[in-house]
């Protein structure tokens, strides 16, 4: 089973990062709680906002309380990015 992001991940994600002029993440509304349990994805995101400094965008999230960003294939191409404010 995936472990997530660890030392090596970490490096290639700093790397890629410090590249790009903005990051956007985009893994859909249908993650389940149980999912999201099982994937660390709370871990996951708050290694991302570490490395990131907290400036994460998406395309739109849903209106549910953990606010997830939708999946690039649920809006339109011509949407532009927001800055991702997860659970207020």
């Amino acid at each position: 089973m995936w472990s997530g992001i660890d030392s090596e991940n970490r490096a290639h994600l700093s790397r890629w990062i410090g590249e790009a002029d903005l990051i956007v993440v985009a893994w859909g509304g249908s993650l389940t709680k149980e999912i999201a349990q099982k994937i660390s994805l709370a871990k996951h995101i708050s290694a991302l906002r570490e490395i990131t400094s907290g400036r994460l965008y998406c395309i739109g999230h849903t209106q549910t309380k953990e606010r997830h960003p939708f999946h690039p294939s649920r809006v339109p191409y011509t949407k532009e990015p927001i800055l991702w404010q997860p659970e207020r």
